[in-house]
């Protein structure tokens, strides 16, 4: 199952058609796995199974074998949230995903905006996108300073 949920996770970062479109041994950088992708993965795969997985991840398990390995030893250790992946979710994940394939570029682009509100719902936290849809310049730098903490209004020109 976790083998199953890492493909899936990997599928969906990368923009493949789905997890048999990734081999558990294929190596995450030949399958176009940059830097934003491994934290989008790193992030998904947190999500899913309530772990607090490293930012590292995707660098130090080169593949969704080894990803799935290390997940399966957290998921094992004492300390580890209890969770259950043998849920239908699966299953419905995976037709969405089918149908994503198959609608046209408008109900795809739907479909992505309500799984965007639904991580963020699930993460705690709001969309980036729905805080910056209106903003201003103002706004905006207010956002970069307050809640990605990387300076102040005086740095930008």
């Amino acid at each position: 199952m976790l083998l199953d949920l890492v493909r899936g996770e990997v599928a969906l970062v990368l923009g493949h058609a789905g997890p048999d479109a990734v081999a558990p041994d294929a190596t995450l950088r030949d399958l176009g796995l940059d830097s934003l992708a491994a934290v989008t993965l790193r992030n998904a795969l947190a999500s899913a199974t309530g772990l607090s997985v490293p930012a590292t991840l995707a660098f130090e398990h080169p593949n969704p074998s080894a990803i799935a390995e290390f997940l399966a030893d957290q998921l094992a250790a004492p300390s580890a949230p209890s969770v259950d992946l043998d849920v239908d979710i699966d299953s419905d994940l995976g037709r969405i995903r089918a149908a994503a394939l198959t609608v046209d570029e408008d109900e795809r682009a739907r479909i992505a905006d309500l799984l965007r509100q639904l991580t963020a719902e699930l993460s705690g936290r709001s969309s980036v996108a729905a805080e910056l849809a209106d903003a201003d310049d103002e706004d905006v730098f207010a956002f970069i300073d307050n809640e990605l903490g990387i300076g102040n209004e005086d740095h930008y020109v």
